[in-house]
């Protein structure tokens, strides 16, 4: 997979550079993977929009300092099922997930094999800016 450094954002939120392959989409969307470096810069800004708004909250995992927690705003209050992406050891993919009743989904965001993290990428409408000056990772 041949990745290239890029600027992206969600309407308002961002510009924040990131790696993507220009050829993976997500219904349309750009499915970008972050440094860590600006994984801390996503979680500031964040936190000043849930502040504002609702959404989902970020926090590393105090078991283990390399994963992310995003937890969604989005409660499943009926005591279905949601789908959810999650990165698993076999790879990529989707898988339904069960939720208790109130309480908030919990996804965990580890890093890929290139110490990257793949934040919202397959579920938000992440868009490329411009083109970031940098080198393909």
């Amino acid at each position: 997979m041949t990745r290239e450094l890029v600027l992206v954002s969600i309407d308002d939120f961002g510009p924040f550079p990131a790696y993507v392959d220009r050829r993976e989409r997500w219904n349309g969307w750009a499915c970008p993977s972050f440094s860590r470096e600006v994984v801390e810069l996503i979680i500031e800004a964040q936190m000043r929009y849930v502040q504002e708004n609702e959404g989902d909250e970020f926090r590393w995992d105090d078991d283990n300092p390399e994963v992310l927690l995003q937890i969604s705003g989005t409660y499943n209050s009926d005591g279905g099922y949601l789908y959810d992406f999650r990165n698993y050891t076999d790879g990529r993919k989707w898988r339904r997930g069960e939720l208790m009743c109130g309480t908030p989904g919990i996804e965990r965001v580890a890093p890929d094999e290139d110490g990257l993290y793949p934040i919202g990428s397959h579920s938000w409408c992440w868009s490329i800016d411009d083109e970031y000056e940098g080198a393909a990772a």
